[in-house]
């Protein structure tokens, strides 16, 4: 049986990486298909992606808080310690680093002309943001560590 502790918990984590899945595979490219005006799409698609990073930020940090709490000690030793802190370091990289530079990009007009340089940015965030989700996936999936685990 669950104590209420790790219904929070859980709640938490299904927030985020539902957040994550709804608007990175679902809303986004509904935009862009939907939307005639591409530069509307991104704008829109971007400001969402930017709320996300902050609800993970905010998400991982509790989660990691509560996991420490927890497992104490040990949690250096649970897997699932690191998968969090890299989702946490991947999200940070997508909204402090390449958010700004994509949108710095977008406003340049080199999002329009579709620049390589774009397409590399745009494509790294994409691979940071796929294993983010993947590694919320399985810790869903999974769960995160209980005491004595």
């Amino acid at each position: 049986m669950y104590s209420s502790l790790e219904r929070i918990e859980y709640v938490i984590l299904v927030l985020w990486i539902g957040g994550i899945w709804t608007v990175g595979y679902i809303v986004a490219p509904v935009l862009f298909t939907t939307l005639t005006d591409r530069s509307i799409a991104a704008f829109i698609a971007g400001r969402l992606f930017s709320i996300m990073a902050i609800i993970g930020m905010g998400c991982g940090t509790i989660l990691l808080a509560m996991m420490v709490m927890q497992i104490r000690a040990g949690f250096l030793r649970q897997w699932q310690f690191w998968v969090l802190i890299v989702m946490l370091g991947f999200t940070a990289m997508g909204y402090f680093f390449f958010s700004p530079a994509i949108e710095a990009m977008r406003q340049s007009g080199e999002a329009a002309r579709a620049s390589l340089a774009f397409k590399r940015l745009h494509g790294m965030a994409s691979i940071l943001y796929l294993c983010t989700s993947l590694g919320g996936l399985a810790l869903v999936a999974i769960g995160l560590p209980r005491r004595g685990s």
